[in-house]
């Protein structure tokens, strides 16, 4: 699976790099809101393989590293690239 730059079509000037200049994890693009709700959102596609998988019953696992510090709320969907809402970037 591999992060997609942008995570979503047409907001490529509000894209931003997580992890960028820390050498012991990967970079991950990222589109960072200024909502309330401070939003970041990421899109993850699948290798022919890992579909398959998936499709024979396999999970699908996240894992948060939180340093001690609370859980912070997540939300994982499957959308088509269609179906990705529009998201306001203000």
């Amino acid at each position: 699976m591999r992060a997609v730059n942008p995570p979503i079509a047409g907001c490529e000037n509000v894209t931003v790099m997580l992890g960028a200049s820390q050498p012991e994890y990967n970079p991950l693009p990222a589109l960072a809101l200024k909502t309330q709700e401070r939003h970041v959102i990421t899109r993850w596609e699948f290798s022919a393989e890992e579909r398959e998988a998936i499709a024979n019953g396999a999970d699908l696992v996240l894992q948060t590293l939180t340093f001690g510090h609370p859980f912070q709320p997540v939300n994982m969907q499957v959308l088509d690239r269609d179906d990705i809402p529009n998201i306001s970037t203000t």
